[in-house]
């Protein structure tokens, strides 16, 4: 617990990750490149709310995208 992870795969295993709320942080690489096809990069169902909290970007053209996953407000933390 409180240690990072960084792993690589597809929609699906990070769909996975995603439902058991084990993901609070996304590096997203965009390349300045059309493949025309292929794979999704999410296959959630469900909306996420992300924050952007850094970026960069590079002389090739790519640009890294820092997210966060913000906490979710939850009325019963209040004490009424």
């Amino acid at each position: 617990e409180g240690k990072n992870i960084w792993f690589f795969g597809g929609a699906d295993l990070l769909a996975s990750f995603m439902v058991e709320n084990l993901v609070d942080e996304f590096l997203i690489s965009v390349h300045p490149l059309i493949l025309g096809a292929g794979k999704p990069l999410f296959s959630t169902k469900e909306k996420t709310d992300l924050m952007l909290i850094s970026h960069q970007s590079y002389n090739s053209g790519l640009v890294q995208l820092k997210y966060i996953i913000p906490p979710k407000f939850d009325l019963s933390m209040l004490d009424m």
